[in-house]
């Protein structure tokens, strides 16, 4: 058996929500060393696409939860072609010829962008899940496999029907569908993080946050409501 320093590696694109962490998950089962890469903004709080921003403690908490792999931050404002030209550079200089990433599909998606403008080989395994079994088959995967995904961020015009800090469940996941709600978030709906999975040393209680409204960076400039100031522990 190889040791993980005997395995090739891969780059993970990491925001921490279902889709990446499942990204993660791939990437161990197939055989790979995985390189966490993840966007920050100017305040080093990590990105998601959408909207949402995580402070630094929290994100260094969350990340102990997979033990010791290396973890690498890259500053953003949106998918453009200079920040796949400094993703190609970080392969290059980790010696590394994929990526895995947790798109599901967009149009948009950085997954298209890195096709288009890397020569990494591009893995999206939630996607290929959707796309052989679909949307609603794929979260019950997830909840087979024991991730367990809150609702961190909430776009504004699905907040009648999705509520922060809820448990992304299959039957959370029907009640979207009725609703007319992407049940993956694909979109920006929702986001989540995950609190328990396989990968995990310890499971992650949240205890306490606070709820702030602010606009995302999407196109179409919703409104999002997410939780801050995140208080959790480890058990």
């Amino acid at each position: 058996m190889k040791t993980m320093s005997q395995k090739q590696k891969t780059l993970v694109l990491f925001s921490g929500g279902k889709d990446s962490v499942f990204a993660l998950y791939k990437a161990l089962l197939d055989g790979y060393e995985p390189v966490l890469l993840s966007f920050v903004n100017k305040s080093d709080q990590v990105q998601f696409t959408d909207g949402p921003e995580i402070d630094h403690i929290f994100w260094q908490m969350y990340l102990s939860l997979f033990g010791m792999f290396q973890s690498i931050s890259i500053q953003t404002d949106g998918l453009d072609n200079s920040l796949a030209q400094k993703i190609q550079s970080i392969s290059h200089e980790n010696n590394i010829e994929s990526i895995y990433t947790g798109d599901l599909g967009h149009p948009n998606g950085i997954d298209e962008l890195l096709i288009r403008q890397t020569q990494l080989k591009v893995y999206t395994p939630g996607r290929s899940y959707v796309k052989s079994y679909g949307k609603k088959a794929y979260i019950e995967y997830l909840v087979s496999l024991g991730f367990v995904m809150p609702i961190i961020s909430v776009r504004s015009d699905v907040a009648q029907v999705v509520s922060v800090g809820e448990i992304l469940t299959v039957e959370y996941c029907n009640r979207l569908e009725l609703c007319g709600v992407d049940c993956t978030g694909e979109d920006g709906e929702f986001q989540t993080i995950v609190t328990k999975c396989p990968l995990y040393k310890y499971e992650m209680q949240i205890n306490a946050y606070l709820l702030e409204s602010n606009k995302g960076r999407d196109d179409k400039n919703f409104e999002y409501k997410r939780m801050v100031s995140i208080k959790a522990v480890l058990k």
